[in-house]
């Protein structure tokens, strides 16, 4: 990828983050370990900086049963941190109506 492209990436990706309402609580997934946690400290950090709402949810692994959990939840956005690029079929399978970001 050209670092032009990269930079469109992620222009798209942070108009994509503005358009989520500031009122929306946010459910942030990370994986348990140490990259994932640093990773998830520096996206809570930045949601607190732009006065959003969050909830927090530290997993070894992201797997089917997790993404069917969230079915049922009520978050309409999901940012998933050090895991997840693996599980996009799924994510859009389960949750084909919620708004999605990974970062892996």
């Amino acid at each position: 990828m050209s670092y032009q492209t990269f930079k469109e990436h992620i222009a798209k990706g942070a108009s994509f983050f503005k358009s989520i309402p500031k009122d929306v609580e946010i459910k942030v997934v990370s994986n348990y370990d140490a990259d994932g946690i640093s990773a998830c400290a520096i996206l809570l950090r930045m949601l607190e900086r732009d006065g959003r709402k969050y909830v927090v949810e530290i997993l070894p692994q992201l797997k089917e049963g997790c993404i069917q959990q969230y079915v049922d939840e009520n978050y309409q956005c999901y940012i998933f941190s050090d895991l997840g690029s693996g599980q996009i079929s799924l994510l859009n399978k389960y949750l084909p109506e919620r708004k999605i970001i990974v970062l892996d």
